[in-house]
């Protein structure tokens, strides 16, 4: 429940019916850790959008290179510096604290978003007022689908579709994997392309990537959860927004590259495993019941997946890229599947 602008409490059914004529203004919550060099580069894809920027904020999590980034067209861009990592979800929340703005845009130093990108997610929000969050479609570098750009919540059937790519029409409600994969078509081969799937798809969650939230939703459900510390965060959210009655939306025809740049000079970086701890948060707190199956489905079909890659990664010339993506999937599946054993706390 919320307070317009009489004091009476609406919903947010009742905010769609009367709509708003305020342009909303984004203020950008950057999260810092450990690449300088991905803050700057990912500002500067932010430059055209200046009118539509209230404030941009970058958290620095006690990160091995310090940013200071230069002025952003005529607004000042603030640092915050912890003195610690205290992870994700409490820095966001700091971020989210020190910006102004109707909408939150929460973004990764390795994603570049365009101002055309940006001008559609706030397009989106903006003409429905029962959207909570919206977020794009995400590519990564070689311009290929990203699964998880969001997705529906974890559970025996939602997790076995994502983890065994089962087939929507089988019976059961595998038709909501975990993890949405959503098509996405580049006429002009250019980023930041319109494809042909315009329609909005409701999801339970978004990817903290590369997510816009109305502020007034964020603070409605008290912001991101820190007991979390790296990944689930971002599941645990959307599942509050939707318990709220807000929606939560990805639209496919806005895709922005997720990099997922890697930085082999800091051994400091966050485990390869870190997503499958992240996940156990979120087990542990809302399907403790399930917990060692849903483990053990995903570490399976991670398995199988790492199996099937190894096959590729062991012919003759196979890029150090592919061979690394193996390894990480081996690692993710053997967490996984000891956590179905022994699960922790």
């Amino acid at each position: 429940m919320k307070m317009d602008a009489m004091g009476n409490n609406t919903t947010p059914s009742e905010e769609r019916q009367h709509g708003t004529t305020v342009s909303p203004q984004v203020g950008v919550i950057i999260v810092h850790y450990p690449s300088a060099r991905d803050v700057y580069l990912c500002l500067e894809s932010l430059a055209g959008a200046v009118d539509t920027i209230a404030d941009i904020v970058v958290v620095d999590n006690a990160a091995p290179e310090r940013v200071s980034p230069p002025p952003f067209r005529s607004k000042k861009i603030e640092v915050l510096r912890c003195r610690e990592n205290v992870g994700f979800a409490r820095a966001a929340n700091l971020g989210a604290g020190n910006v102004r703005g109707d909408l939150l845009l929460f973004l990764n130093p390795d994603v570049r978003l365009t101002p055309s990108d940006l001008a559609g997610l706030v397009e989106t929000i903006h003409g429905e007022a029962g959207i909570g969050a919206v977020a794009p479609n995400l590519l990564r570098p070689d311009g290929t689908t990203q699964a998880g750009a969001g997705g529906y919540l974890p559970t025996v059937s939602s997790v076995s579709a994502h983890a065994f790519c089962l087939p929507k029409w089988l019976p059961g409600g595998f038709g909501k994997p975990f993890m949405v994969r959503l098509n996405w078509v580049d006429p002009s081969g250019s980023n930041g392309a319109r494809g042909t799937h315009p329609e909005l798809v409701p999801v339970d969650w978004l990817s903290g990537a590369c997510m816009l939230v109305r502020r007034s939703a964020f603070e409605q459900v008290g912001g991101f959860d820190d007991s979390y510390f790296l990944y689930g965060e971002d599941i645990d959210l959307g599942r509050r927004l939707r318990e709220s009655g807000w929606q939560v939306v990805l639209r496919p025809d806005v895709a922005v590259r997720h990099l997922h740049t890697a930085n082999e000079r800091y051994k400091t970086r966050a485990p390869v495993t870190a997503w499958i701890d992240g996940l156990d948060v979120y087990y542990r707190q809302h399907a403790p019941r399930s917990r060692r199956v849903l483990h053990a489905i995903g570490g399976l079909g991670l398995l199988g997946r790492a199996a099937a890659r190894s096959l590729v990664a062991a012919l003759p010339g196979s890029s150090f890229e592919a061979r690394e993506r193996t390894r990480r999937l081996f690692l993710n599946a053997r967490r996984s599947i000891e956590l179905s054993v022994s699960p922790r706390g």
